[in-house]
C-alpha cells in the first residue's frame, strides 16, 4: 500500500506517462481481455469494418489504463484538486428535489474513471449520498476501494443490504440519495429484464427500479462524459419524479436508452473488457 501512495503522489502528467506504458504492456504484450473486447466491439457496433473496430479498440485501451492511473491518483488527491476534475451540470435539478426533501436514485454507467463519481457528495454538498458496491473478494482491493468511495462524504452500501439500510433510513425519517452502477450483467437467478442494448438482447438490473418504487424515490440518470485526460462532466437529467405513475420497467428501460446514447457519444470510454453479454435468454430463471 505504500507503494500505492507514493505512485498516487506522482504529477498527473508523470502518471499518464505510466499509463502510456500500461497500454503498450495490456494491448501487446498481455492481450488482457482482447477477445472479450473484440467480440463485444463487433456486436455492439456491426455498422464499422475491421480498421474501424480495431481503432475504436485501441482507444478502449488507452482510456482504460488512464483509468487505472486516475484511481491511483484518487488515493492521495485533495478536495480542492478533486474540485477541477469534475464538473456537474443541471445540479438545479438536484436542488429542486432536495428542497422537496425527495430521495434520489442516481443511474449511471461504468464510464471513464467512474470512481471520481463519488466526488459529487462534496460537489453538490451532501452527507446524504450512498454508493452500492459489490464486496470484492480480496480484502486488501475492496478496504481501498471502500476508502476512496467514501474519501469525499459518501456512504458506500454493499448491494445486499442497499433494500435494508434505505428502509431503516426511510423509517427514521431521513433522505437519502443512491448512486449505483447498473449496467453490468445481473446473476443468473436475477435475469427478469430484457431489452435491446447495443443492438443486442441484454438483461438489466431491475432491483434499483424495485428500490425506487418501494421507497418511492426520485430518479435521476447522471449523463458522464470524458472532457479530457483526468476531466469528467456529469450532465444530470430527471428520469421521473413520479415513479408511481410510470409503468413497470420504464425506470430501467429509460436508463438503458440514456446509457446508450452516452455509450456512442465516446464508445471508447464504457468498459468493453466486461463479458457483458455472457448470458442469454435461455439462462433466464424468475425468482
Amino acid at each position: 500500500m505504500w507503494f500505492l501512495k507514493f505512485l498516487s503522489r506522482r504529477s498527473f502528467k508523470t502518471l499518464y506517462a505510466l499509463s502510456n506504458f500500461l497500454y503498450y504492456l495490456a494491448y501487446y504484450v498481455v492481450k488482457y481481455r482482447r477477445e472479450v473486447v473484440r467480440k463485444n466491439l463487433v456486436n455492439s457496433f456491426p455498422e464499422k469494418n475491421e480498421q474501424e473496430i480495431k481503432t475504436l479498440e485501441k482507444a478502449f485501451y488507452r482510456q482504460f489504463c488512464d483509468q487505472i492511473v486516475e484511481v491511483v491518483k484518487q488515493v492521495t488527491i485533495t478536495s480542492e484538486e478533486m474540485a477541477s476534475h469534475l464538473i456537474v451540470e443541471n445540479i438545479d435539478i438536484v436542488e429542486k428535489l432536495r428542497s422537496e426533501n425527495r430521495s434520489i436514485v442516481y443511474y449511471l454507467g461504468h464510464i471513464g474513471c467512474w470512481e471520481y463519481v463519488a466526488y459529487f457528495a462534496e460537489a453538490s454538498k451532501t452527507n446524504d449520498l450512498y454508493i452500492g458496491y459489490k464486496k470484492l473478494t480480496n480484502e486488501t482491493f475492496d478496504k481501498l476501494m471502500y476508502n476512496l468511495r467514501a474519501k469525499f462524504g459518501g456512504h458506500p452500501v454493499q448491494d445486499v443490504k442497499l433494500l435494508r439500510t434505505l428502509a431503516q433510513l426511510k423509517k427514521e425519517g431521513k433522505r437519502a440519495e443512491l448512486g449505483f452502477l447498473a449496467d453490468q450483467s445481473p446473476m443468473p437467478d436475477a435475469l427478469n429484464y430484457w431489452t435491446t442494448f447495443l443492438n443486442q438482447n441484454t438483461a438489466m438490473i431491475d432491483s434499483i427500479e424495485r428500490i425506487a418504487r418501494k421507497l418511492d424515490y426520485a430518479v435521476c440518470y447522471f449523463d458522464v462524459t470524458r472532457q479530457q485526460r483526468g476531466v469528467y462532466k456529469i450532465k444530470i437529467q430527471l428520469i421521473t419524479d413520479d415513479i408511481a405513475s410510470t409503468p413497470q420497467n420504464y425506470v430501467t428501460e429509460e436508463y438503458t436508452r440514456l446509457l446508450e446514447q452516452t455509450v456512442k457519444k465516446q464508445p471508447e470510454c464504457f468498459l468493453w473488457s466486461h463479458n457483458r453479454w455472457k448470458y442469454t435468454p435461455a439462462d433466464y430463471t424468475r425468482k
